[in-house]
């Protein structure tokens, strides 16, 4: 058998989210889709025989870390705006 399609689409989805935590969090999406595609995959294989799982191991982690990486990013801009460390009413020209 082939490679499974739903291993290919979880390591896809998880290379995605790399720059997409590394620029915003809103990479969030393609994290969970890369999870969900890699234990679907993984529990196929088990029925079909089909190869991949490699592929989905992959996904799944790479999904779980920029998954993890993206929560943090969002727990701390929450917590800079909420303290003030990150002011969004400030002007930044400088000029009064």
């Amino acid at each position: 058998m082939g490679k499974s399609g739903f291993a290919i689409t979880s390591l896809v989805l998880g290379i995605i989210s790399i720059p997409g935590v590394i620029f915003s969090f809103l990479d969030i999406p393609f994290s969970v889709l890369a999870i969900v595609f890699g234990l679907v995959a993984l529990n196929k294989m088990k029925t079909d025989g089909s190869d991949g799982k490699g592929l989905a191991i992959a996904g799944i982690a790479m999904g779980a870390i920029t998954l993890f990486l993206a929560i943090i990013m969002v727990l701390l801009a929450i917590f800079a705006i909420s303290t003030g460390l990150y002011n969004l009413n400030a002007s930044t020209s400088g000029f009064q």
